[in-house]
């Protein structure tokens, strides 16, 4: 069994939901591997929110970089 946890912590319907969400995943059922990482930020800097501070915290370097 796999443990899946949303990234939008108060608002994902992940496997912390066993009742209501899809709870634990069987190996069997997943079907693909991630081969790209689409956008990365780091929230330790501060919020994406705070446009204005882009630059410290959006990790640009990083945008559609392929996972090994």
């Amino acid at each position: 069994h796999y443990f899946f946890l949303g990234d939008n912590r108060d608002n994902s319907n992940d496997s912390r939901f066993l009742d209501t969400g899809p709870g634990y995943i069987y190996k069997n059922k997943l079907v693909g591997k991630a081969q790209f990482l689409f956008f990365s930020s780091d929230y330790r800097v501060g919020s994406v929110f705070k446009f204005w501070n882009w630059k410290n915290i959006i990790r640009f370097e990083r945008f559609f970089k392929k996972i090994n």
